[in-house]
């Protein structure tokens, strides 16, 4: 699991970063990612960010990280 130190907010990087008409997410299992995945993920250009303190079902979890991209770049809007 990747403690709070060594990720970021995601609604702060959403934010802060330019959109560029893609996103990759990756939601990791209910226990957390290793350190291992982890390393992995981000020599192949991930960034650790956290949804927050709240657990969310794996499932679950993938669907709110999606809500939230769209909501932050502003693509849930009418017309």
């Amino acid at each position: 699991m990747i403690g709070r130190e060594q990720s970021r907010d995601l609604k702060d990087f959403l934010q802060k970063y330019e959109p560029s008409g893609r996103f990759t997410g990756m939601v990791g299992p209910e226990g957390g990612f290793t350190p291992e995945e982890v390393s992995t993920a981000q020599h192949a250009g991930f960034i650790p960010l956290s949804m927050g303190s709240r657990i969310l079902r794996a499932e679950t979890a993938a669907l709110v990280l999606v809500a939230i991209v769209k909501y932050e770049w502003g693509d849930l809007r009418m017309g």
